[in-house]
Order: structure tokens, then sequence, then C-alpha cells
């Protein structure tokens, strides 16, 4: 979900609001900083010639400006700032896996650490890269089950900020409905719509054997090499990212077949999925279509890369 600047400012105003008083101090004073004249308002100018342009960049910097300077007054007030500070804090988010820089849209975040304003020992709520969450390579308090892929975590705290639903109103019924179907996948953690029917599949959730947890397709499908199919595998060996491996299927197998076609048929599968009906029902694979991170898998060797790139 690419937010607007005004819904970051509501994202931000609810973030800092949760924050502990050690990391509202160090807001304030990024606040202070850029405030120079002392008089609440923050210039193109002083931005530019702050410390902030080291670590972030002018080009960087003049988009936020111009984004979060509402009727063009030609400054920043304390609640633009603190805005500011939010996008400048996001995008240098360090893993806590491996403790790499997250790139932007290949995150995952702790809602409830979100929610509750829970921060590491470098004052960041609990986030993760991509390949780290994927390959579990960390140890949280609150488990998997809360880590949300960033946009999908932005796109539920828009949807249940405090003023979205006055305290005496009770949420529309679809809503309701789309919070009931709503699985989170055993395997990479990702919630998808359950109701949907899959990409390539009949469903795009299925159930895992003996259980009532929920798997989805991109964890237990496959893509052959070979002849350019997905398939449903059969077995135990549901993975994340498993769909965009590089496999062969029986009949491939059974004929000898040894053309390979996994980076055309990654290509044609591409522009099939922005075609596809799936988009309109499920959220989270419309969020990681659109940002690319549905077709990155992670390789043998626990790198992530993406699928079609030699």
């Amino acid at each position: 979900m690419a937010l607007t600047f005004h819904e970051l400012r509501l994202v931000a105003d609810l973030y800092y609001s949760r924050l502990p008083c050690p990391s509202k101090e160090k807001a304030k004073e990024f606040i202070d900083s850029l405030d120079v004249m002392q008089n609440g308002k923050i210039t193109m100018e002083a931005l530019k010639s702050s410390n902030a342009t080291r670590k972030f960049g002018v080009d960087f910097l003049e988009r936020a400006f111009y984004g979060l300077d509402e009727g063009g007054k030609g400054y920043l007030n304390s609640d633009d700032c603190l805005t500011l500070y939010y996008i400048c804090t996001y995008s240098m988010r360090s893993c806590d896996g491996c403790q790499k820089t997250i790139p932007q849209g290949f995150g995952y975040t702790c809602l409830k650490c979100w929610k509750e304003g829970i921060t590491t020992t470098n004052l960041q709520i609990p986030s993760l890269c991509l390949q780290c969450y994927s390959q579990k390579n960390y140890q949280h308090i609150h488990g998997t089950r809360q880590f949300f892929h960033d946009f999908a975590m932005f796109e539920h705290i828009i949807k249940e900020r405090p003023w979205t639903v006055p305290p005496e109103e009770t949420l529309p019924a679809p809503f309701k409905e789309a919070q009931q179907t709503t699985r989170q996948c055993k395997v990479c953690g990702d919630y998808h719509e359950s109701t949907a029917r899959g990409f390539k599949s009949d469903v795009h959730m299925a159930p895992v054997r003996n259980s009532t947890e929920l798997v989805c397709e991109w964890c237990f499908s496959y893509l052959c090499l070979r002849c350019g199919k997905l398939f449903r595998d059969s077995s135990l060996r549901a993975e994340p990212g498993k769909w965009l491996k590089k496999f062969v299927c029986h009949d491939c197998t059974k004929s000898n077949s040894s053309q390979d076609i996994y980076y055309s048929s990654v290509q044609a599968i591409q522009r099939a999925l922005s075609r596809s009906e799936l988009l309109q029902h499920c959220s989270t694979c419309k969020i990681k279509q659109q940002n690319g991170t549905l077709f990155w898998v992670v390789d043998q060797k626990y790198r992530t890369q993406p699928a079609g790139s030699s």
C-alpha cells in the first residue's frame, strides 16, 4: 500500500503517541535540530543545511518536504516534522535478524510492538528484512503471528485507527466479514484472503493436513522450469516463496526434457498475475505484486533475490 502523505501523517501521529519517553525525546531532538529560528517553522533551506542531508540526501528530503507542506505555505510545522521524522526513521531501519538496513517495501514489522510502543535497544520498533523473516532468523517475544508485511500493516493501522469508527458505533458487516476470512499462512506468516480462488490453484489457501491452520498457494505451489507450468505440491514440503523456486515436474522428469524456460515463464506469470482476479480479493497479494516482493524468493544459500534474475 503506497500511503498518501495525509495517511502517513495519521500513522505517524498514532506511532508517536505510543512511543516510550526516550523515543519521544529523540523525536523532539530531531525536530529542534531543524528549527534553527526557534519559531516552530522549518523551511526547505533549513532542512537542506541540516545533518539530515548526510543520512537521507537532498532529493529524499525535498520530496518529503513538498509532500508534507500542505497548501504550499513554504515551511513545515511541528506536526509536519513529526511525520518527516517517522518517514526518516522508517527508511533507516535495521533488521533485528541480520542488522542490515531494510529496503523500503521489503520489511516485516511486529504489529503488537507497534501498537504498544515497544522498541528495541536502538529505539526502533522490532522489524525484519524479507530474508530473515522467510528463514525465521530471529527470536521475538510475540512470535511470528504478529509480524506483518509493512504495507499490509499500514493498511491495517489506517483501517483500525481510533478515529475511523466512533466508540458508540460498530464495524459494518462487510468489514467484520473481511476480518474473519483473512487468515495467516502457517509457513510464510503473511495474511491472505482465505476464501479467494487461487491464481493457478482452485484455492488461494489450503488447510494443513490434520490441522485447522492454512498455507497460501505461494508456499504450496512450485514452478516447473522445463514446461513452465505451476503445480500444487502434494507433498508436505511447503516453503516460503516456493512457488518460484526451480523444480521439475513428474511428466518432464519421465520424458527427460532438458529445456529450461524458467525465466520466460516467470515473465509470463508476472504479466498474467497483474491481470488476475485474485488481486481484487486479497489485499496482501495486491500489495506484494505492486511493490515486487511477491516475486522475491529465498535460495538454498538463504539469500533473497528477484525471481527471473540470472
